[in-house]
């Protein structure tokens, strides 16, 4: 491989490449770390010797592709969460956070960490709280008026927005409801 190396990166690039990598290697278990790494790996495009980020991964690291953009997202949340005191210890506790905007993400942190039991934030418990604030912003019992055709039979476009509805998650839901809410103002 290192021919191939020689050939598709700089000397610079080459450089770069080794430093991160060395951040993998020597922070396996500090997931946010190399989440960040693999961000600039993949941004760079240090990874082009393998022809795919995937793939480099997949070769070089062992790791799927979910694993990998779990990381990645894990390391962007840690960021956005760097403000708040107590820091997130795994990548399984902002797992819930992805689907949520960065200043979401903070605010339910920030409540997971005010209510952990015994002072130990879970994941289940930060789901939990998501579950919670999800609850409380779903108002399940506001009913969602969608305009129908005039006949009595529903038109294609609704029968599918019925059946996407049913195959969303709780996540999308929400915020199409916010949309929909935006949409009347």
């Amino acid at each position: 491989m290192e021919l191939a190396t020689q050939q598709n990166l700089t000397k610079i690039e080459q450089s770069e490449l080794s430093r991160l990598e060395s951040i993998i290697e020597t922070n396996l278990q500090t997931c946010f770390d190399v989440g960040s790494a693999l961000t600039k790996i993949r941004d760079s495009g240090l990874y082009k010797m393998y022809g795919t980020f995937e793939r480099y991964c997949k070769e070089r690291w062992g790791y799927a592709r979910r694993t990998v953009y779990q990381f990645i997202d894990a390391a962007k949340i840690a960021e956005n969460l760097c403000a708040i005191e107590h820091k997130p210890t795994q990548e399984s506790q902002l797992r819930p956070l992805t689907h949520l905007e960065p200043e979401e993400q903070r605010e339910v942190w920030q409540k997971a960490v005010e209510t952990a039991p015994e002072g130990k934030v879970t994941a289940q418990h930060v789901q939990d709280v998501v579950d919670e604030m999800e609850d409380k912003g779903d108002q399940p019992d506001e009913p969602i008026e969608i305009e129908s055709s005039r006949a009595k039979k529903d038109s294609k476009n609704l029968s599918q927005l019925k059946f996407y509805w049913g195959e969303a998650s709780a996540g999308d839901k929400k915020k199409f409801r916010r949309w929909l809410r935006s949409q009347k103002d």
